[in-house]
């Protein structure tokens, strides 16, 4: 199969980090998961779990993708590095938030929430940039869309639990959120039958497509939840 230089492409999209990266597993910190543990905070709990989980998808990615060499590879190396700034931070601010003061308290949830809206859409951009060969992409898209229309489903049913005054403005920005995802998948689905060069061409705006729409799904779903508490 013809393969497009995708380190270019990348370069665009991912955008360039300062420095040279370390590996992932070389970096001297402790495991994301060791260093946080539960608590009574439910927000906290979400938070830590959905850290966890993107942690351990960033880490699949590590080790699949040592093999890179060459310009694909300093791409991945660049995408790695900025997952690993913004990792580091959340890691910070979930050690922080249990001793944290009422002031900032809120102020760490509201980074914590921004970070993870980061953290998703790099991670699921990266694990579809980086997907093998055109219908594995394809595949690995189909995969997120699906837990995208689970995560959609959960964010309707905590939208109808909502005071009325509120429930209709979430409802609104929930259909919204699967508006988004059906045009997604329609593009998706058309992929299936291109030949490989056209998968290689669409990949960098459809990763980011989806990427962008997992990464609104986690943010909604953390303000509603955030809703909910009060």
């Amino acid at each position: 199969m013809t393969r497009l230089d995708m380190a270019s492409i990348f370069a665009l999209v991912l955008g360039a980090s300062a420095g040279c990266a370390m590996p992932a597993r070389e970096t001297g910190e402790a495991s994301p998961r060791a260093r946080v543990e539960q608590t009574a905070d439910p927000f906290a709990n979400a938070a830590r779990e959905a850290y966890d989980e993107l942690n351990d998808d960033f880490e699949e990615l590590v080790t699949d993708n040592a093999r890179l060499d060459g310009e694909r590879a300093e791409a991945w190396r660049e995408a790695r590095e900025e997952i690993l700034e913004v990792r580091q931070q959340l890691g910070a601010d979930l050690e922080r938030l249990p001793a944290a003061s009422r002031d900032n308290s809120n102020d760490i949830r509201s980074r914590v929430t921004r970070n993870l809206e980061t953290m998703t859409h790099r991670v699921e951009r990266a694990k579809l940039l980086w997907a093998d060969g055109g219908r594995d992409f394809v595949s690995a898209a189909r995969q997120s869309l699906a837990e995208v229309d689970r995560e959609i489903e959960s964010l309707q049913s905590d939208a109808r639990r909502l005071p009325m005054e509120a429930r209709e403005d979430a409802s609104r920005a929930v259909e919204d959120l699967r508006r988004q995802r059906n045009d997604v998948e329609e593009v998706v689905t058309s992929m299936a039958d291109a030949a490989p060069q056209e998968i290689e061409e669409q990949r960098v705006e459809v990763a980011d497509d989806v990427a962008e729409l997992s990464a609104s799904v986690q943010r909604e779903g953390f303000e509603l939840r955030a809703e909910l508490d009060n």
